[in-house]
């Protein structure tokens, strides 16, 4: 049934992907970062699936929907990593299967509650502990990172149209006992060809060096900088106090009872191994905890670490040194037991921090309050927002930290950030403004952007509808 409809709107699906692939694509990967600016465009019909129309606007709200998703908290995907993992490609396919499965969809006039949809949102990846339970912390500390950036009406709109097209599958596929499997290869391979045809058709946009630099010229905030911070601050921990089961486990570990048989009875993690880790090898972006396991000796046992809203322990059992990098690598077990501040614990936090953001707007003296308080105060930067490391902040809260001073209007502020594993009073103490680079220094990625406004022109547009009609 799909298959029939894709072949007999092969020629809407093949404009769509000429006009919609080719010319985000172009817009997306020829900027280095998610926060980019982009040269302001149209938003008009460029394409169509079966007579239902496709705006350039739709593309990159699935796209930016998509970079939601996979982001955590404390890491936010890269565009060059979905790319890599075949995520846009799957994007791609399923914005087609998607206005492919409209067209009945349309006929069903279902309606979903809004509670279903967060009930769905709730459910990706990156919400989930790692023993398949919802992660409430980490569903707030996103909610709260992109509580002003994301438009919250489109993303439950497009939730709410995978929602229905996913009742809709199941009612036509369900009553003939289709095998899924069979569905997704039968697309996948009419959408494989449709994709070799649109590599061959596309029609090549020529760029002078007039062309190139009267872009530039235009569209010169595009390609500023990131400004460089210096931001003062004081940490207030969220780490919970150490529960009893924690120590209990840790009592018996360190009085030698069998490590693997208290992690399958302790632990938190939802498969039963015995806590193996397996070989582990120290990375640049390991957190505090886990740079820890690294200094333990074969035999030894670490004390409860927090991070990432759970205590763990660690043993480590053999070790060996890496032929290629001379890196020591060690095999070793883990004990992991989830703990949190309570809702009410959290809130008194939270409103010990906005007492003293207000005080320090009175005393401008944030480090005296931190001292008086007993509390870590650290002077952080020079930064920017790209930068993927902080003295003093930790993995867990380093994308809420350095996202949390982009609005230059409040650099004279005491502002309260809140992340996974501390809330922050921090003040910007210097802003160095972004420059703008040279056209020479950003010539192929502003090609790329003038490329792809070129695309959008209806002079592009027309001479693709005559490749097609050939």
């Amino acid at each position: 049934m799909i298959q029939d409809f894709m072949r007999k709107h092969r020629r809407g699906i093949l404009l769509f992907i000429v006009l919609v692939i080719a010319v985000p694509f172009v817009l997306f990967f020829g900027m280095p970062g998610r926060y980019r600016s982009q040269p302001t465009l149209e938003d008009n019909p460029i394409g169509t699936v079966g007579g239902i129309p496709i705006l350039e606007s739709e593309f990159r709200r699935a796209l930016n929907t998509l970079i939601q998703r996979k982001s955590t908290p404390d890491k936010p995907a890269t565009l060059e990593e979905l790319d890599e993992s075949g995520e846009i490609d799957k994007l791609v396919q399923d914005i087609v299967d998607t206005k492919l499965f409209q067209l009945e969809a349309k006929k069903l006039g279902l309606t979903v509650d809004k509670s279903l949809l967060i009930e769905q949102m709730q459910k990706w990846p990156q919400f989930q502990t790692e023993d398949g339970k919802f992660d409430r912390d980490a569903w707030n500390a996103w909610i709260e990172a992109n509580r002003n950036k994301v438009n919250w009406n489109e993303l439950y709109k497009d939730i709410h149209e995978s929602v229905v097209n996913a009742v809709n599958v199941y009612s036509k596929f369900a009553p003939a006992r289709f095998d899924p499997r069979e569905v997704d290869k039968r697309l996948e391979n009419n959408y494989t060809k449709i994709k070799i045809k649109y590599a061959k058709i596309a029609p090549e946009v020529e760029v002078t060096d007039e062309d190139l630099q009267k872009y530039f010229e235009e569209h010169k905030e595009v390609y500023r900088r990131p400004d460089t911070l210096t931001v003062e601050a004081l940490k207030i921990s969220l780490q919970p106090p150490l529960p009893d089961k924690v120590k209990e486990v840790y009592d018996k570990a360190v009085a030698g009872e069998d490590f693997a048989k208290l992690a399958d009875e302790y632990s938190d993690i939802k498969v039963k191994n015995g806590g193996d880790m397996g070989w582990q090898k120290p990375t640049e972006k390991d957190p505090p905890n886990k740079k820890a396991l690294f200094d333990l000796k074969v035999g030894e046992i670490s004390p409860p670490l927090y991070a990432y809203g759970a205590f763990f322990i660690f043993k480590v059992e053999d070790d060996r040194i890496d032929p290629d990098t001379g890196a020591r690598e060690v095999h070793a077990r883990q004990i992991m037991i989830r703990a949190s501040l309570s809702p009410e614990e959290k809130k008194q936090k939270e409103e010990e921090a906005k007492t003293i953001a207000d005080r320090a707007k009175e005393e401008k003296d944030l480090q005296k309050i931190a001292q008086e308080k007993n509390l870590v105060y650290i002077k952080v930067g020079p930064f920017t927002r790209d930068t993927d490391k902080l003295d003093g902040v930790p993995n867990s809260d380093l994308y809420m930290f350095k996202n949390a001073f982009n609005d230059s209007a409040k650099d004279e502020e005491y502002q309260v950030v809140n992340a996974r594993d501390n809330i922050y009073v921090a003040k910007v103490l210097e802003r160095i403004r972004g420059e703008i680079p040279p056209l020479e220094e950003v010539k192929d990625r502003a090609k790329q952007d003038y490329i792809m406004l070129v695309k959008t022109k209806e002079e592009y547009k027309n001479k693709v509808k005559e490749y097609v009609d050939k």
